[in-house]
């Protein structure tokens, strides 16, 4: 995130963007001018929201990216929006996602 105010512009990484419920690391003479999103090639994401009816407030939201190989999920990022006062990190689905496959016989 890229805020800009009178002491000019600085950058917040995501983790400590969002410090509470509707609250920020914004401060109260600075604007958010930019949102920055590294470049991941090999990588397909996809962002689904969970809501009662089309104009609803998203009762959750899920952002997911994974990059495979050899047919498999090599790494995979996923966070939640809506599940707690900030982004949550799924850090243990992603690394269910990335675990090796398991043989059934």
């Amino acid at each position: 995130m890229v805020l800009n105010g009178p002491s000019g512009k600085r950058s917040v990484a995501a983790r400590d963007f969002f410090t509470d419920l509707f609250t920020t690391a914004l401060g109260p003479d600075e604007l958010l001018v930019e949102i920055r999103f590294p470049r991941m090639p090999g990588w397909t994401s996809r962002y689904e929201k969970f809501h009662r009816t089309a104009q609803s407030w998203a009762l959750v939201g899920v952002a997911a990216a994974v990059r495979r190989e050899n047919g498999s999920i090599a790494e995979a990022r996923v966070a939640l929006t809506n599940m707690g006062p900030t982004p949550v990190r799924a850090s243990a689905v992603e690394a269910a996602l990335a675990a090796p496959p398991i043989s059934v016989r």
